[in-house]
């Protein structure tokens, strides 16, 4: 799933409905995100990861320019 650096409530509405391993304990999703000009978001990032383990962070600044870049990881 597409999603950008800053988007922490986005990515846990989604673990929490229709990713839900509860629910759904087959289903795998991977979050995959650029990073961040800001050094304390992407801290965040990777706490985030070492509790959910679902990001893939590709080393380029998250923007709508870079985009592309998602589809390549």
């Amino acid at each position: 799933i597409f999603s950008q650096a800053d988007s922490f409530d986005q990515r846990q509405t989604i673990r929490e409905t229709w990713a839900n391993k509860r629910i759904f304990p087959t289903l795998k999703i991977i979050f995959i995100l650029g990073e961040s000009k800001n050094l304390m978001i992407n801290h965040k990032i990777k706490d985030e990861n070492l509790l959910y383990g679902d990001i893939l962070q590709g080393k380029f600044i998250d923007t709508l320019k870079n985009l592309t870049f998602k589809s390549m990881y």
